[in-house]
């Protein structure tokens, strides 16, 4: 009996010192994490720049470049599952006006987000080699290009963005609402 006591007391020894090593781990990993979360958006707004300026000065080239080679687009006519860069390209001037056009660098008017939820979806369909096929970083640049009022919501247009092994490319288009 004595001895089955040591035995548990030993173990509720080692259990409760390596709690501490434990918890420090996990929020070890939180830290990462968040470091690595946080590189992920500084790369995204670094693309986000140059993407804003081919589109302001309608170079197409630099587009391409920045972009996958199909893309999700809800609001380019006809059928917008996944359409080939070029024809989303024809359709920038229509897609795109004024108040976009403005609006591409004024950081009151954008958000950096995580687009998670998507992953999938653009992995699979928009991108030949993503980075990390199994948990590809998708984000998403919000951009405000109609300001709420009392007798409207707003509006939001939606650019997604997917990390490759190039950096970040956009895949996809959308409003909100």
């Amino acid at each position: 009996m004595m001895k089955y006591l040591k035995n548990s007391l030993a173990l509720l020894l080692l259990a409760l010192c390596t709690m501490p090593t434990l918890a420090q781990t996990g929020m070890q990993v939180r830290q990462n994490n968040a470091v690595a979360e946080q590189a992920a958006t500084d790369k995204l707004q670094e693309t986000w720049n140059r993407f804003a300026d081919a589109l302001r000065l309608g170079d197409t080239a630099s587009l391409r470049a920045l972009s996958t080679p199909y893309l999700q687009c809800y609001n380019c006519p006809g059928d917008t599952t996944f359409i080939p860069f070029a024809r989303f390209r024809d359709h920038v001037p229509e897609i795109f006006g004024a108040a976009t056009l403005a609006r591409l660098k004024d950081n009151t008017k954008l958000r950096f987000i995580d687009n998670g939820h998507n992953a999938e979806l653009y992995a699979t369909s928009c991108v030949t080699k993503p980075l990390r096929l199994w948990q590809p970083h998708c984000k998403e640049v919000l951009l405000t290009y109609i300001d709420p009022s009392t007798d409207f919501e707003g509006a939001q247009q939606a650019f997604a963005f997917i990390e490759t092994k190039e950096g970040f490319k956009f895949c996809g288009y959308s409003t909100i609402p």
